[in-house]
């Protein structure tokens, strides 16, 4: 069986999908460098720059033309802005598709770690999920090991490291993801991006469809709207769910567990009550999240503890781009001295506490690898 390193610290990984966005204070940046200012490279009004494509069926609200308050996607961040936007006035872009996207990753008094996920059904002829997504990295800090996921019941399906400085936005790029394990089924779409550093990368992401059966992909307008807060974490006020045992049963809720519900009880009833997919169907990072966030939960031990599981793909693979490679021994090298928690507790590679030469030659023994992490644990508390 696969297992996955493990790491705990005080600082990390995006609330994701259950926390409510705060009212906005601050504004949306590309970079905490307030003097920076994106050229305007394409001023066509918010117009799509890149058609919409046809051949398969959109998502639900695929483009995210229907915004926040649309009630189809739910969203959250651990800064005070609201991240499915026009880009345009910040990237001097329009949207990948139409007029709005999801922007990843970004600056809004802090370092933005974000996601937007929905529960839905895949199409029983669904082969692909397609999307596209720009990238742009404007500040020098391009070996932080920011990265983006796309993820089905807590399986990453897709990761976009967001290293690399550039002094433009990189060309759109449209990409696929198999989907045919989960055709039939009801499940969770999480698209996250884990911010770990002070400075941070962008991406904007749009477009979501199904490949397999026919349609005419996603076009400008938004099919339909309920309203409301989105529908990942399912309706609030909610009990315990169907799934299989009860709550007492299952592993540490603080960490994403192979099945539905957790080991303390108060805790499990009180993440369930507000999303009954974490005791319907599996203890997911959206589960997990919701448990740092509750005070019940441990008698309050989670809070602000989170995990990094799910950022390595590979064995020595800091960045988590997938690959070993010099990236990440120069990453690695670049914070020789300073705290894994503050810079990031996926550089520590061997799991000592420290960042030193030990990691950065883990990781340049490994290079051209991708063996599955081993499991051990660094609490930064």
């Amino acid at each position: 069986m696969m297992t996955k390193r493990r790491l705990v610290c005080v600082s990390g990984l995006a609330l994701c999908c259950v926390t409510t966005l705060a009212i906005a204070t601050d504004v949306q940046l590309l970079s905490s460098d307030s003097t920076f200012k994106a050229p305007v490279i394409a001023e066509n009004g918010g117009g799509p720059l890149f058609v919409p494509r046809g051949g398969g069926v959109c998502l639900e609200d695929g483009n995210f033309e229907g915004g926040t308050g649309c009630g189809v996607w739910s969203e959250s961040s651990n800064t005070t802005c609201t991240w499915v936007l026009d880009p345009l006035p910040v990237w001097g872009i329009p949207a990948p598709q139409c007029t709005q996207a999801w922007w990843g990753g970004g600056y809004c008094g802090s370092a933005n770690s974000n996601s937007v996920c929905q529960i839905l059904d895949v199409p029983a002829d669904a082969t692909d999920l397609e999307f596209t997504y720009i990238k742009w990295r404007v500040d020098g800090d391009d070996f932080n090991g920011d990265v983006i996921t796309v993820s089905i019941n807590s399986t990453v399906l897709h990761s976009l490291s967001l290293d690399g400085p550039t002094t433009s936005p990189e060309p759109a790029v449209t990409t696929s993801v198999s989907v045919a394990a989960y055709a039939g089924t009801t499940v969770r779409l999480v698209i996250e991006a884990t911010s770990v550093g002070s400075l941070t990368g962008n991406a904007l992401y749009d477009g979501f469809q199904w490949l397999g059966p026919a349609g005419t992909g996603c076009d400008c307008t938004v099919a339909s709207c309920p309203g409301g807060s989105g529908s990942c974490g399912g309706a609030e006020g909610e009990g315990e769910g169907e799934g299989e045992g009860v709550c007492g049963d299952g592993g540490d809720c603080c960490v994403v567990g192979d099945g539905p519900h957790c080991s303390d009880i108060d805790c499990c009833d009180a993440v369930c009550a507000v999303d009954p997919y974490c005791c319907d169907t599996n203890w997911d990072i959206v589960c997990v999240n919701a448990a740092l966030d509750e005070p019940l939960c441990n008698e309050g031990q989670c809070g602000g503890v989170v995990t990094c599981d799910g950022v390595w793909l590979c064995d020595g693979d800091a960045n988590g781009d997938g690959v070993v490679d010099p990236i990440d021994s120069g990453g690695i090298l670049a914070r020789f001295g300073l705290d894994p928690c503050v810079e990031g507790c996926q550089w520590d590679l061997n799991c000592d506490g420290v960042l030193d030469p030990l990691d950065s030659g883990y990781a340049l023994g490994r290079f051209g690898t991708c063996d599955p992490p081993p499991v051990c644990e660094v609490n930064c508390d």
